[in-house]
């Protein structure tokens, strides 16, 4: 009797290459949340919402950065941004609990 091997299930891998635009709208967007949060006495590592940002608008959802550097209301932004940084799943690729953007990109 031969013993197969079980194989593990494939792990996703995440995209990390945003191109320079995106990149840079994702910085801003970290760095605005995280210094909005700390100013109502929360603290995020910008590096982890940064990466959580990118993660999702690469792999999960597309997010319309645009229209949420520059026209999204202070509520809308801490929604998107720490709802995605509080429900992703990084090993998944997926946001848990039912978790939408506001400001996710339709096209």
């Amino acid at each position: 009797m031969s013993k197969s091997k079980v194989k593990a299930p494939a792990r996703k891998i995440a995209d990390f290459n945003a191109s320079p635009a995106d990149a840079e709208y994702i910085r801003d967007l970290a760095n605005r949340v995280v210094q909005t949060a700390q100013e109502l006495g929360t603290h995020y590592d910008v590096r982890i919402v940064e990466r959580d940002l990118l993660v999702c608008h690469l792999n999960i959802q597309r997010l319309d950065l645009n229209g949420l550097t520059i026209r999204a209301s202070v509520n809308d932004l801490l929604h998107d941004v720490l709802g995605i940084h509080q429900n992703i799943d990084r090993v998944e690729l997926v946001l848990r609990n039912d978790f939408e953007p506001r400001w996710k990109d339709i096209e």
